[in-house]
């Protein structure tokens, strides 16, 4: 938004290049497949609050420290990362030259930002 502002207007406003990236699977739905792993008791009180329904899958997603869920969870992100490679890729590579080391104290990819993006929720 801000590279359609004018010079002028933008004052210290500076444009970011940025790559969104989305679970390719309903994490939700991901979740209730594991709801069973959960200890009974957290079980019962999710029943409570509608865990079948598909917003609350969302919630439950968020609570879910199963292992098996969390290994799965991480085979998803690392497939969906590949999928987006050249993406992230030219997102934090420098800009076409010669290559250099970063400058001491600097960030690599630094004015560059991956959202990581689910059906409800958003972190940047």
């Amino acid at each position: 938004m801000a590279g359609r502002l004018p010079a002028a207007e933008r004052g210290d406003i500076r444009p970011i290049d940025l790559v969104v990236l989305r679970p390719s699977q309903d994490l939700g739905r991901l979740a209730r497949s594991h709801e069973a792993d959960l200890p009974r008791g957290l079980r019962f009180l999710l029943r409570g609050l509608g865990s079948r329904e598909s917003p609350s899958a969302h919630f439950l997603s968020l609570l879910m420290f199963e292992p098996r869920y969390l290994t799965r969870l991480i085979e998803i992100g690392e497939a969906d990362a590949d999928a987006y490679m050249g993406e992230i890729e030219a997102l934090v590579a420098p800009a076409a030259g010669p290559a250099r080391a970063p400058a001491p104290g600097s960030v690599p990819g630094a004015g560059s930002v991956v959202i990581l993006d689910g059906p409800e929720w958003r972190v940047s």
